[in-house]
């Protein structure tokens, strides 16, 4: 029997029903199907709490990404007051890229982060990332999950802000199985920040704001090449 279905027989009961039980046993039995009922619910909850970390806290960071907190203008309302950068310093303007006036090295285009990270149970996740993107040039990163294919994360037209990013529909890397992962961020752009990270099941879940950090991450060690 369904504990809903518990706590409308003991209404009946109250209300209408003969062969009513006396006060001790409808007490019993109120407390019993209400504990079940509450149980079935934080069960539910739990089930569908997001995993987030900070994005500061990767294992490995590789430049020109970089951990960051310079506590300027556009670092208000940053969470635990760093965030992950790949700063525009030292390069071209959006009309200067445009005209192509210069050739990155391959040590320019390296950059990356990795994470670890451990989920509760199988299933398919929903990645979102809080994210500050200076213009259309500077709004996108990189990222891959395990050993699977790279995808790009970001691409909206949101400038100049903080504010939170979903992961495109369909991709496979994110059907997850129990247990530990990896998430790399690689440097695609320039001019990009990332404060917070987030993994959830529930498809309905739409972050807002700085999230409370949760349990399920490796402590970054931040290490730098």
């Amino acid at each position: 029997m369904k504990p809903l279905d518990n706590i409308e027989q003991i209404r009946c009961w109250m209300d209408f029903g003969h062969h009513k039980p006396d006060s001790s046993v409808k007490r019993s039995l109120l407390i019993s199907s209400l504990s079940i009922l509450l149980t079935t619910c934080a069960g539910t909850l739990l089930a569908n709490d997001p995993l987030c970390f900070e994005a500061e806290s990767a294992d490995r960071v590789v430049a020109p990404v970089a951990v960051t907190g310079s506590g300027g203008t556009d670092d208000k309302g940053v969470s635990g007051g760093k965030h992950l950068e790949i700063a525009r310093t030292n390069h071209l303007t959006e009309a200067e890229s445009k005209a192509g006036e210069k050739k990155e090295s391959k040590e320019e285009k390296k950059g990356e982060a990795l994470y670890t990270f451990a989920v509760e149970k199988d299933g398919e996740y929903y990645l979102w990332g809080r994210a500050w993107w200076s213009d259309r040039c500077g709004n996108s990163v990189s990222m891959i999950i395990d050993d699977g294919k790279s995808f790009t994360f970001g691409q909206d037209g949101t400038y100049r802000t903080w504010h939170w990013i979903k992961s495109p529909p369909r991709i496979r890397q994110l059907k997850l199985t129990k247990g530990k992962h990896t998430l790399k961020i690689k440097r695609r752009e320039d001019g990009v920040k990332l404060d917070q990270l987030l993994f959830t099941t529930d498809k309905e879940y739409v972050p807002v704001g700085i999230e409370s950090i949760t349990a399920g991450k490796s402590e970054g060690s931040e290490k730098k090449e």
